[in-house]
């Protein structure tokens, strides 16, 4: 992720995803140029934050206060202090800035620091905030939207003030957001801008889809003895991890057998119930849900793990991981306009 480059180790985060119905093309151009100042709430909220410094500007002299801004876009925001770190067109832009929040007034002045310094700026008595959007295909209409704010405090004072600050703006913070990817959502659905793909388009990835389940299917013995030959070492060229997962058939009782890629969270696995892209759920996922004690094969070992389902909002969270980790998932997203279930396997012995 682009927001990596700048600040990967940071004091406080916030982010928010949600699953919008439109294409990641339009969902990113409606989103970069989304008006906030639409909603009265987040109009208020954000007027409420600079109510300080125009109290502090009027007492200053009659004509030196600011005109309020008339829209709050994220394309203004270079406008109020805000530096455009990086952008990948239609699927992810950083802004920073460095200030000082806690203040009352002069909260976003700070040095100017240029995109290549703003990483390494170190200057006491300073917060780095960045913003981040991104946008990832989810199906073949949708799209995860995901906006993120990272925060690196220079020195132990400032952060002290910064704490105090966040205790009382982060909830507000959070309710701007919220309330942003619902305005967002809404105008989408009131917009026919989403890209359509020909019907013949359409046919050829289905073809596509077929064929390369089936390799799929019938490669799981090769798969699986490579796997536990290699210890799973066979896909880490490709900086892939693999696992075999054992489960109990849900009608016959049977132990069923897969070869699935994961995605590490901390000590647990996430496995994506991707059946390359088909309009069905993989047959394991259904053992899961009819029971989700299962057997894994991980690095040469052989762990009993719980899967547990991702809510929409952690999925929506995660799937940025995935498709960094793995960008070809996004053609299982394409093809189909199911939800691709993402599952937690958590070990238990």
């Amino acid at each position: 992720m682009l927001i990596d480059e700048f600040l990967p180790h940071y004091d406080y985060s916030i982010a928010h995803a949600d699953i919008v119905r439109a294409h990641p093309r339009s969902c990113y151009r409606a989103a970069r140029q989304l008006d906030l100042f639409q909603a009265p709430l987040i109009r208020t909220l954000i007027g409420l934050r600079a109510l300080p410094q125009r109290l502090i500007a009027h007492r200053t002299g009659p004509g030196v206060a600011a005109a309020a801004a008339p829209t709050f876009r994220l394309t203004d925001m270079t406008d109020h202090g805000w530096v455009l770190l990086a952008e990948a067109p239609n699927l992810e832009m950083v802004l920073g800035q460095i200030g000082r929040p806690w203040a009352a007034a002069d909260a976003s002045s700070g040095p100017n620091v240029s995109p290549d310094g703003f990483a390494t700026f170190e200057e006491p008595g300073f917060a780095k905030i960045v913003l981040n959007l991104r946008v990832a295909p989810y199906g073949a209409e949708s799209s995860i939207l995901t906006v993120e704010t990272r925060v690196a405090v220079t020195d132990a004072e400032s952060r002290r003030r910064f704490g105090r600050y966040w205790t009382v703006v982060g909830p507000f913070s959070g309710l701007i957001r919220r309330s942003a990817l619902r305005l967002l959502a809404t105008e989408l659905r009131n917009s026919d801008s989403n890209d359509h793909t020909n019907s013949a388009a359409r046919r050829v990835e289905r073809l596509e889809t077929r064929i390369e389940h089936v390799v799929d299917t019938r490669s799981v013995g090769i798969g699986a003895w490579l796997i536990r030959r290699t210890r799973g070492r066979i896909v880490r060229p490709w900086h892939r991890r693999a696992l075999i997962l054992t489960t109990r058939g849900r009608r016959s009782g049977l132990p069923r057998t897969v070869l699935l890629q994961y995605f590490p969270d901390g000590p647990d696995l996430i496995v994506v119930a991707a059946n390359s892209g088909l309009p069905t759920h993989p047959g394991w996922y259904f053992n899961l849900k009819a029971d989700p004690q299962a057997q894994v094969e991980v690095d040469g070992e052989t762990k009993q793990v719980r899967a547990e389902e991702l809510t929409p909002q952690q999925a929506a969270a995660f799937w940025p991981r995935i498709l960094q980790t793995a960008p070809d998932y996004a053609r299982y997203l394409r093809r189909t306009d199911r939800v691709l279930p993402l599952l937690r396997l958590i070990q238990t012995v």
